[in-house]
């Protein structure tokens, strides 16, 4: 893998072309757009252009980017680009996976238009990729489409379809087209006595008297009936629990989890309450779980942020009354989520991987940088739990005084909790970064990746990848690897760029995209 290829790799896995990963928007802090463009020129200088695309689309189709809007971004620098038709050409045609959701098609238009600056981004090429996306959808699919998202990223698609002159090739995408541009009423006006616009017709009606409807009993009723998601429903309606009630069937797995939090300090989730019975039959739900995809680390999240939300629930100017506390039940059933997908949905890499950790405190007041509600300790055992549940080879260790490795005896059936104790039995000491490396050295160990999992924010690692070097050709590894990551770690160390051996990943912080982006590493995906 050249170093510009591994550069985009690393780009769109977690939107740095260094090999240093700290959870945050991006994006949304505009910190992506010289190194996008400078990595994707020099893979054009390479002659590697059917790569780029190719690799976006892989991203995308994988799963496993922490930052998802980044391949639209990469994807609009390699629309924009005029250096090579072929790869514009390319680019519009990954544009019909990428951005087969208006939310990213939206986004990648607003990606366009800041890289074009004063230049006009509706060249025929583009007009005929946004038509095709129009006309290439079923008409029910690109009806929910309208009735969910009008606008997304500053954008209408009546601005689109106007710029794109698009012209329907059926009655009910004509309908649908009419109501964007125009309303309900005149869509109505000219297809309501078409046929094959009459459903159509009636399920925009149905979204568009949910926008008015002020009666909680209507609006959920009209929820359940029409499947509607927490996207069709106006934002009155979101502080109603016989909505969220019908909404609770209706929603995937992992956007239920995002907004249970919510759910729960608008008092919903009491005792005897029927929603919470909603809500644990949706968790529990083998097909919803089967369908979801999620990974362990990002239902634990969600378990702590309901669990530890009601911490910080202040009401002031009201009578003092007893503390809301988390249901219990909501708590046992994300448990049971948690055990679930680490069955399910973590693949084994058939590696062999050594994890040290190493926290000088068990508080639970020691949070994780832009993970408050996860403590390190809790943070660590995930990151273990998770190649131990993927994968056979995988021993944990801690060090003792003499920085010698003792064993730390995780199994597949212990809780979080479980763990945490094992740690505090173990009586832990101080380890620098190489000791796991020169550990494994001495007692001629053969390992595929070395994962080292700190509270410490260490002020190098050069000494580390010597060792590591000198490991790989002892043992003959020549692919051996190293992950540090620094779970307290709130900014970027001055020792990051210095790391030139593609062999070595840094992690600062901790969010639940930090054990995936470790398998990532580990199997060669950047």
């Amino acid at each position: 893998m050249s170093a510009p290829e591994q550069e985009l790799k690393r780009l769109l896995h977690f939107g740095r072309e260094i090999p240093f990963y700290q959870p945050g928007d991006r994006v949304k802090n505009e910190v992506y757009h010289s190194c996008v463009s400078n990595t994707i020129e020099n893979l054009l200088a390479g002659e590697k252009i059917a790569d780029i695309a190719n690799c976006i689309v892989k991203a995308y189709s994988d799963g496993y980017s922490a930052h998802p809007s980044m391949l639209v971004y990469a994807l609009a620098v390699c629309a924009k680009q005029n250096t090579n038709p072929q790869l514009r050409e390319a680019a519009y045609k990954a544009l019909k996976t990428v951005c087969s959701s208006s939310e990213n098609l939206f986004l990648f238009i607003k990606f366009a238009k800041k890289l074009s600056q004063n230049d006009s981004i509706w060249g025929s090429g583009f007009k005929k990729v946004c038509k095709e996306w129009y006309l290439k959808k079923d008409v029910k699919t690109l009806a929910e489409i309208a009735g969910k998202y009008k606008k997304c990223n500053g954008w209408l698609h009546k601005d689109i379809i106007k710029l794109i002159h698009l012209k329907p090739d059926t009655p009910g995408r004509a309908a649908i087209i009419k109501y964007l541009l125009f309303g309900i009423k005149a869509a109505k006006k000219e297809f309501g006595e078409n046929s094959e616009a009459h459903e159509i017709l009636n399920y925009l009606q149905t979204v568009e008297d949910l926008k008015h409807l002020t009666d909680e009993q209507l609006a959920a009723r009209s929820v359940e009936i029409h499947h509607f998601t927490i996207d069709h429903v106006p934002p009155h309606l979101l502080k109603s629990k016989e909505v969220w009630g019908a909404l609770s069937g209706n929603l995937p797995l992992p956007v239920l989890l995002k907004n249970l939090e919510r759910i729960g300090t608008l008092g919903f989730l009491k005792p005897n309450s029927v929603l919470v019975n909603k809500i644990i039959d949706a968790i529990k739900d083998e097909n919803a779980i089967a369908e979801s995809h999620l990974h362990p680390a990002h239902v634990f999240v969600a378990l702590q942020n309901y669990e530890m939300s009601f911490k910080f629930v202040v009401e002031p100017k009201k009578v003092a009354k007893l503390p809301t506390i988390p249901n219990p039940k909501i708590i046992c059933a994300l448990h049971e989520l948690f055990a679930s997908t680490c069955k399910l949905f973590l693949p084994p890499t058939g590696l062999r991987y050594s994890v040290a950790i190493d926290l000088k405190s068990l508080k639970t007041t020691d949070k994780c940088y832009r993970c408050t509600q996860v403590t390190s300790a809790e943070a660590s055992i995930i990151i273990a739990f998770c190649l131990l549940h993927a994968d056979r080879e995988v021993s944990v260790s801690v060090a003792n005084v003499e920085e010698e490795l003792l064993p730390l005896e995780l199994t597949k059936n212990m809780t979080i909790s479980n763990g945490i104790e094992k740690l505090k039995q173990s009586r832990m000491q101080r380890m620098k970064i190489c000791t796991p490396v020169e550990w494994a050295s001495k007692q001629k160990k053969e390992y595929d990746v070395f994962v080292v999992v700190t509270d410490t924010n260490h002020k190098g690692i050069s000494n580390a990848i010597t060792v590591l070097q000198n490991y790989r050709k002892e043992m003959n590894i020549p692919n051996a690897k190293l992950i540090l990551v620094m779970l307290k770690c709130h900014f970027e160390p001055s020792w990051i760029k210095e790391i030139k051996d593609p062999g070595v990943f840094v992690i600062g912080g901790f969010d639940g995209n930090v054990p995936r982006l470790i398998e990532a590493f580990s199997r060669g995906a950047f």
